[in-house]
């Protein structure tokens, strides 16, 4: 997949670079990859959740093994499709779970709970970090090629039970 927000992807990269520049002990290809990864992956995290993440992930896998595995292509467009080995599934929901702040990641989709008070929305997050578990399997079943979808449905229903406390959402 492109990268298909080039001004967030103009921001991770250009700070990626600048810390590589300050004398970053990371490589130049680990800073592009991280820029490149985050991006994608600000889709569905904050931007400062997708960064932690894209960091974790080449930390945790490399570069090359990383290109090698298809998730970044020779000339650093990140392509998270989904389709890895056990591996690199399990360390991709490794570091996305290690990022994940449920409080921060609700505020895109807060406004569908007008109702929703402080103590409600304190309820939720309560309920929602004893989730990781969940959280892990359906991002690795979703990173894993020939993954299962239950892990993301049961993920999904059990998320779906913590926001219960929400009250009624607005579409």
């Amino acid at each position: 997949m492109r990268l298909t927000t080039p001004a967030l992807g103009l921001v991770l990269l250009t700070s990626a670079l600048g810390l590589t520049a300050c004398g970053d002990n990371g490589s130049g290809d680990d800073e592009i990859a991280i820029a490149a990864l985050g991006s994608q992956i600000a889709y569905q995290l904050p931007p400062a959740q997708a960064e932690c993440t894209a960091k974790k992930i080449v930390e945790g896998v490399g570069v090359a093994k990383l290109t090698k595995a298809g998730a970044l292509t020779k000339d650093h467009i990140a392509q998270l499709n989904g389709q890895f080995d056990k591996d690199v599934a399990t360390q991709i929901a490794d570091a996305t779970v290690s990022c994940w702040d449920w409080r921060k990641n609700t505020e895109a989709w807060a406004s569908q709970y007008p109702t929703a008070d402080a103590t409600d929305w304190d309820k939720y997050v309560a309920c929602a970090e004893k989730l990781d578990d969940k959280l892990h399997a359906s991002i690795l079943a979703a990173n894993l090629k020939g993954g299962s979808a239950a892990p993301r449905e049961a993920f999904a229903k059990a998320q779906a039970k913590c926001q219960q406390v929400l009250g009624p959402a607005t579409h």
